[in-house]
């Protein structure tokens, strides 16, 4: 930044956004900020760099607060600046913003970009708004699996695990191969459900596509083993997993308490 001071490259935009960005994306906001604020001339990039960067950092209402300021200076978002704020109002389920950024989204015709339609999908998910989240999912013909993801996610998150099931079913029969997070989804909601029956074939299904018992799939199938009253076959999974996180610790522990196996 000091070099570019003195040789008075600063006066350049594309050196101005190239250095808000390094200091964003190296976690350095106050920097970054700095540079931001000293840009005489700001563009989209400069502005979706800084939003990107706060949305990224936790500092969410930092992010939406830039953004309506952005609003405001006559710069129009890119649609980078409207995944980074569609993620801000995500993280702090910020249902009316996000709204308002979909309406922005349809105006500009960003609505047939996949990656804008998974933000807006996980948006509203997380927002509690699953009905949202089912028409921004429906209304690709197409959907990738980031976005099948997002949406049997979002249904687990809500409480609607056999909209989840249902939704995974479709996918199967569509020939869509499913991904570590999407398989962990889906036991998740078996677990939810006390599925047995359901969880010990998504576990076929899940050796079937090759996953071992890394997390997140390991620790998906212990808790939801244990969960369904499974101890014997949690208890497996459980010692066969190469790494344990707190899911699965706690999995098992809540298992053996409810069934009076303390030792």
């Amino acid at each position: 930044m000091v070099w570019c001071l003195k040789m008075g490259c600063y006066q350049f935009v594309s050196v101005g956004n190239a250095l808000v960005t390094v200091y964003a994306k190296c976690d350095s906001l106050n920097d970054a900020l700095q540079t931001f604020e000293f840009s005489s001339k700001k563009d989209s990039i400069t502005w979706s760099a800084m939003i990107t960067g706060y949305a990224q950092s936790g500092d969410s209402c930092k992010a939406l607060e830039l953004f309506s300021n952005m609003h405001f200076s006559g710069i129009g978002p890119s649609e980078f600046t409207l995944v980074g704020v569609m993620n801000a109002c995500s993280d702090i389920g910020a249902l009316g913003e996000g709204k308002q950024v979909h309406g922005y989204v349809f105006k500009v015709g960003f609505e047939s970009q996949i990656y804008i339609m998974t933000a807006l999908v996980d948006m509203y998910a997380k927002c509690g708004s699953i009905t949202d989240a089912r028409k921004g999912f429906d209304y690709l013909q197409e959907p990738d699996i980031v976005l099948w993801t997002s949406m049997i996610g979002g249904y687990v998150q809500n409480g609607e695990s056999e909209g989840a099931l249902s939704l995974y079913g479709r996918m199967e029969a569509e020939g869509i191969v499913p991904n570590d997070l999407t398989m962990a989804s889906v036991l998740k909601a078996c677990s939810t459900l006390a599925a047995l029956e359901q969880g010990k074939q998504i576990h076929a299904r899940t050796i079937k596509h090759g996953f071992n018992l890394q997390i997140p799939i390991g620790s998906a199938l212990s808790n939801m083993y244990a969960k369904c009253g499974s101890l014997e076959d949690g208890n497996s999974v459980f010692r066969r997993m190469p790494v344990r996180d707190v899911v699965s610790w706690n999995a098992m522990i809540s298992g053996l308490s409810q069934n009076g196996l303390w030792g």
